[in-house]
């Protein structure tokens, strides 16, 4: 899915978009807390309209899992141009990168 690529762990090179994705990844080492999982929400927030401007969050929750080492992540998504509401998309954010599940 289109909407699941541009959430990606590290910004990555295309040629017609530089800066394709959301470069979690500088997360990853942080400590996890409840500071660091606001800024990732924060990150996403600002970045996945730059990303994908037909799409718009209508909820988003990201929680850190200290036990696992991980986030756990869940977007609620509406994409008004396709007449999709509600598009549910979850997953974890680990060191080894975005794991949609």
């Amino acid at each position: 899915m289109v909407y699941q690529s541009i959430i990606v762990f590290l910004t990555i090179e295309k040629l017609l978009n530089p800066y394709l994705g959301l470069n979690l990844s500088r997360y990853v080492f942080e400590t996890i807390t409840t500071q660091t999982a606001d800024l990732i929400a924060r990150a996403v927030i600002v970045g996945l309209p730059d990303q994908e401007p037909r799409v718009t969050i209508s909820q988003l929750s990201v929680i850190g899992n200290v036990p696992q080492g991980l986030y756990n992540v869940k977007f609620i998504l509406n994409i008004p141009g396709v007449n999709i509401q509600g598009m549910i998309l979850q997953g974890d954010i680990t060191s080894d990168g975005f794991r949609f599940g």
